[in-house]
């Protein structure tokens, strides 16, 4: 509520930077916790990482969420964006169904992670996750490049596209290097078993 106030009183541009500079702190917060809780080498890499997974599930679907009901849709639809846009009850404009694509990645996010969390599937699950997460991330990057170089871009959806683009670039890193970790144990647990 008190989101919507603020909105409702500075103009657009303010209002991406802000999420922009919020969702980039939020992405830093997140990194900070879990290189401090969750990789460290003691613990099991793995069962941390399907955590991980779901934190971004979680989050991704947020951003969905918010982008489709938390913002008002632009008043000046273009006759192919009026075909894509649905009425509600009220007679008012909601955003197009692609407003929810950050949610369409972190669902599949969520369901890995919680195969994840089984440990005779948790390689399968993990792989199919920084699949995902790398369809994500060059997909939002590319696709906010795309848009903030025509003419009159939206920069709504370019922010949004943004934040998951870069969301999905962190799992995406967080993942090889959880994979690199675990490649190294088993090496590791290869030479002492032949040693011995």
């Amino acid at each position: 509520m008190v989101f919507r106030v603020y909105c409702s009183k500075v103009s657009e541009e303010s209002r991406i930077e802000f999420l922009i500079e919020y969702s980039l702190r939020l992405v830093s917060a997140i990194l900070s916790y879990l290189q401090n809780q969750y990789l460290k080498p003691q613990l099991g890499i793995r069962c941390t990482m399907a955590k991980t997974t779901i934190v971004f599930g979680i989050l991704l679907i947020g951003v969905g969420l918010f982008a489709y009901f938390g913002s008002s849709p632009k008043i000046d639809l273009q006759q192919s964006d009026v075909a894509q846009s649905e009425v509600t009850s009220s007679g008012g404009k909601k955003l197009p169904i692609t407003a929810l694509i950050p949610a369409f990645f972190g669902t599949p996010l969520l369901i890995c992670g919680l195969i994840a969390l089984s440990e005779k599937y948790v390689a399968h699950a993990m792989h199919a996750a920084a699949s995902v997460g790398l369809l994500g991330s060059l997909g939002g990057l590319s696709n906010s490049i795309r848009g903030i170089l025509k003419e009159s871009p939206n920069y709504r959806a370019v922010s949004y596209s943004f934040i998951m683009g870069v969301i999905c670039t962190v799992f995406v890193v967080l993942c090889v290097r959880s994979f690199i970790q675990a490649r190294r144990r088993r090496q590791s647990v290869n030479v002492s078993e032949a040693e011995a």
